[in-house]
């Protein structure tokens, strides 16, 4: 690999009217709110988590039955989901939100759930925020032009849930 390269490599900048984004960093950055340090970025829950596999999710040796539980969630399918792994502990927060599952969506987003979330058996058709607006819009469209309440299980296809039964 040339040294070119490697520098391209390390930082792209793609400029877009006064804004430049960096990719490896993942900060914006406008040259109208450079020295303006009263402004925060604030984190929204819209944006999805940025893992793409398991193996970004690492765990932290001390947490011996975290990694027991995860080997028998991580892989396991309900509703629109698909549980990959564990935050990492720079992301967990305070320790009154216990959800610290990776979950990732069949359109793509990811999303974060709780064990128990993820045991429940009345969660047939779970999925995130963005498919279950399309839903509920195809159901009002139903219920407009039909005049028929359809359950979100019978418009998913999703009726049975494999019950998880975890050895701790």
């Amino acid at each position: 690999m040339t040294k070119s390269l490697a520098l391209s490599l390390n930082v792209n900048i793609m400029f877009e009217g006064d804004q430049r984004f960096e990719y490896m960093t993942g900060k914006v950055m406008s040259d109208t709110d450079k020295n303006d340090k009263r402004k925060k970025i604030q984190k929204r829950s819209s944006h999805f988590i940025p893992y793409k596999t398991t193996y970004d999710l690492r765990l932290n040796k001390r947490e011996l039955n975290l990694i027991n539980i995860l080997m028998q969630v991580q892989g396991y399918e309900y509703g629109f989901f698909t549980v990959l792994g564990v935050r990492p502990l720079s992301q967990r927060g305070n320790h009154k939100n216990s959800a610290i599952y990776v979950v990732r969506c069949r359109c793509g987003k990811y999303a974060v759930r709780t064990l128990k979330a993820i045991k429940n058996p009345a969660n047939v058709a779970d999925m995130c925020e963005h498919c279950l607006h399309l839903y509920n819009l195809r159901r009002r469209n139903l219920f407009l032009t039909t005049g028929k309440e359809v359950d979100l299980s019978e418009l998913t296809g999703i009726k049975y849930k494999h019950p998880l039964e975890i050895k701790v």
